[in-house]
């Protein structure tokens, strides 16, 4: 099993790395010079400085924070970076808890429900763009729009779930089933078993099981289980015994005790189709709104200023974002947690997260940020009507600025 998923994952490095050749090969089209439309001559030309000067740095600094339409657009970038991020962080972690999936599924998820169809937003959005060519406030209200719809779909996920994982006894304390006390088993590590009666116990140890049997390099059989009800028959403990052949065991088989395989019992659950569906929509939707929100980024100020106020979001989003990101949402995470792994009586990492708080926790907060995301679009919208997203268009089109009155037509 080893070699074959070695095997799966060169191939997938392979296919990957043969399409980044291919798409950087195409940067060999592009012309060596590219062709600049004529302008008309300008009416004046002024003398310009050659080189900035060290007090100009401070100067262009003030413009920038004197922009409000560029401080809240700076502010929404930020909050719009947080919840994206923090989602993406911990969605695999997420996936596995809320809807059982093993780690490479959930990964796959992650990619081709979130990434991939964020990229499909941003292209869309970019055709349109330039096929309807909107005013300032039309893109300022749709970015605003996109919050909107990502924080009330946040808040929608929240109702998609599988069922709660059902546990006999899920403590680290000592107070144990009476049935495997005297195992003492408070210090055990967290490797959970699956009984027949379709309950998880924490270890074999709490389930009281004396003898085990390995099935293959992740399963085991664990057998003569005192804690384990063996008058009731579990889908999931036999369908692992149907599949591996390995013992035939039958409900008047049975007699000493029950038995139980390695592995949580959760059951089928198909609300992860339902999830990925919706998660993939507000994707979409949300990355629509990117190309929308640089373009007013870059009209708001002026034009020798853009590169400085790329800058200045770029940093904030760099330390008011990126850095606390990752903390925040690991902190709404850890604080699902019900269970630490115990090794050597030191706690250690967390096996076990409270279903509901974690969806409260984790949506919850990637949906908040998002609101408040959503109200300083508003306040950019409000102040947008400023903004002239086509000055070139503007200037070079007779039509869009009175004539002059012709002396030649007045003889």
């Amino acid at each position: 099993m080893m070699i074959r998923d070695g095997l799966e994952l060169g191939g997938c490095m392979v296919f990957i790395a043969g399409f980044v050749v291919i798409l950087s090969s195409l940067m060999f089209c592009f012309p060596k010079q590219i062709r600049q439309s004529p302008l008309p001559p300008p009416p004046k030309k002024i003398k310009e400085k050659n080189e900035p000067l060290f007090k100009d740095f401070f100067a262009t600094i003030k413009r920038q924070l004197t922009n409000d339409i560029l401080m809240w657009r700076t502010a929404s970038s930020v909050l719009h970076l947080m919840p994206i991020s923090g989602v993406y962080s911990f969605l695999p972690k997420y996936l596995e808890k809320q809807f059982r999936l093993p780690t490479h599924d959930a990964n796959l998820v992650s990619g081709l429900g979130g990434i991939l169809v964020m990229g499909l937003g941003i292209i869309t959005s970019g055709v349109v763009i330039l096929k309807l060519v909107p005013s300032a406030r039309q893109v300022a209200a749709w970015t605003a729009a996109t919050a909107a719809i990502y924080s009330a779909g946040m808040i929608l996920l929240m109702f998609v779930s599988c069922p709660e994982e059902s546990f006999r006894v899920l403590s680290t304390t000592n107070n144990n089933l009476t049935c495997s006390v005297g195992c003492h088993c408070e210090n055990s590590s967290y490797s959970p078993v699956c009984g027949q009666d379709s309950y998880t116990y924490m270890s074999p140890c709490q389930a009281g099981c004396q003898s085990s049997k390995q099935l293959d390099n992740n399963t085991w059989y664990y057998s003569d289980c005192e804690c384990v009800n063996n008058n009731t028959i579990g889908d999931k403990a036999y369908k692992i015994l149907e599949r591996y052949d390995a013992v035939n065991v039958t409900y008047e088989d049975i007699s000493n005790g029950g038995f139980a395989v390695s592995g949580e019992c959760g059951g089928s659950c198909n609300q992860i189709y339902l999830f990925i569906a919706i998660f993939a929509a507000i994707m979409f939707v949300h990355a629509s709104g990117e190309v929308g929100a640089v373009l007013l980024i870059i009209r708001c100020t002026d034009k020798h200023d853009k590169a400085m106020a790329m800058g200045v979001i770029q940093f904030a989003i760099g330390v008011f974002g990126n850095v606390p990101c990752p903390i925040v949402f690991g902190a709404a995470v850890d604080a699902a947690c019900r269970l630490r792994d115990v090794a050597c009586g030191v706690l250690g990492g967390c096996v076990s997260y409270d279903s509901d708080s974690l969806r409260h926790f984790f949506l919850g907060l990637s949906s908040g940020l998002m609101f408040l995301a959503f109200i300083m679009d508003m306040l950019v919208w409000s102040r947008a009507g400023r903004i002239d997203m086509n000055p070139g268009e503007r200037q070079d089109t007779p039509q869009d600025a009175p004539l002059a009155p012709n002396p030649d037509t007045q003889l």
